[in-house]
C-alpha cells in the first residue's frame, strides 16, 4: 500500500515552482502576443496602401499608424517585463474616446465590407484602466463582429452608466452563435474560424476581469451576437479630479 503525506516545500522548491508557473504563463502570453499583433499589422498595411494611393484623411492615417505602433511597443514591453499592469499604470479615460479611435481604425474595413457602425454613448463614460488593454478588447470585439457579418450589415455600440458601473454593448447583425458553442467562445484556443487562434476573446475576458469588470456574450441565431462589457464607474471623488 502506498501512502502520501504533505511535505513542506523549502525556499528552493518554492522558487522552482514559481519559476515553472512563470514559464507557463510566459508561453501563454507569447502566443497571445502573436495573435494580437496580427490586427495592427493588417491595419498598418492597409493604411500604408491608402497613403500611397493618395486618398483623403492622410493626416488621420499617420496618427493611427503612430498609435498602433505605440500599442505594439507597449504590448511587447508587457511581455518582456512579464507583469500585469499595476494600478499606478492606470489612467482616467472615457469609453467615448476609445470608440472614436475605433471608428478611425476600422473605417476602411467597414467601407470595404459595407458595414455601418452605429455609436450611441452617454457623454463622459469614464473609467480607470490601462488604455492599451481596453482598446485591445474593443479591437477584438469589433473585428469579430465584422468577420461574423462578412458583407452588408450593422454594428451597434451603446453605452450607459449608473453610480456603480458603466455598461457598453457591442452588437452585430451576423448569423449568431449556436447555443452549444456560446458557453465556450471565451475559452482559450476555442474557435469556429479556420484561421482563428481562439485567443482574442479569452484575452479580452481576462483583461476585463483584471479591471474588475465582466464580459458577457449573448446571441440569437439569424439575429446576431451581443457582447456586454461592464466596468466599475469612478466615484465622485475620482471624477472631481478631472480639470
Amino acid at each position: 500500500m502506498l501512502s502520501f503525506r504533505s511535505i513542506p516545500l523549502d525556499n528552493n522548491h518554492t522558487h522552482l515552482t514559481r519559476h515553472a508557473e512563470r514559464l507557463i504563463s510566459l508561453g501563454e502570453m507569447s502566443a497571445g502576443l502573436v495573435h494580437e499583433f496580427k490586427n495592427p499589422i493588417t491595419s498598418l498595411r492597409g493604411f500604408i496602401e491608402l497613403i500611397r494611393a493618395g486618398v483623403a484623411y492622410e493626416e488621420e492615417y499617420y496618427q493611427v499608424i503612430g498609435d498602433e505602433l505605440n500599442r505594439m511597443e507597449r504590448l511587447t514591453h508587457e511581455l518582456l517585463s512579464f507583469a500585469k499592469p499595476q494600478h499606478q499604470d492606470w489612467e482616467l479615460m472615457t469609453i467615448n474616446s476609445i470608440c472614436q479611435d475605433m471608428a478611425i481604425l476600422f473605417r476602411q474595413q467597414l467601407l470595404t465590407h459595407k458595414i455601418h457602425l452605429n455609436v450611441d454613448l452617454t457623454d463622459n463614460l469614464h473609467f480607470l484602466g490601462n488604455r492599451c488593454q481596453i482598446k485591445q478588447v474593443f479591437i477584438n470585439l469589433i473585428k469579430n463582429a465584422i468577420e461574423a457579418i462578412e458583407e452588408e450589415g450593422s454594428i451597434y455600440i451603446t453605452g450607459i452608466h449608473d453610480t456603480r458601473e458603466l455598461h457598453v454593448t457591442i452588437k452585430d447583425t451576423g448569423p449568431g452563435i449556436p447555443h452549444i458553442q456560446l458557453s465556450n467562445i471565451m475559452e482559450a484556443f476555442f474557435t469556429t474560424k479556420q484561421s482563428g487562434t481562439g485567443l482574442g476573446l479569452n484575452m479580452s475576458k481576462k483583461i476585463v476581469e483584471d479591471h474588475h469588470g465582466k464580459l458577457i456574450a449573448t446571441s440569437k441565431l439569424n439575429e446576431g451576437t451581443m457582447f456586454t462589457l461592464s466596468l466599475p464607474y469612478p466615484d465622485i471623488q475620482t471624477l472631481g479630479q478631472i480639470s
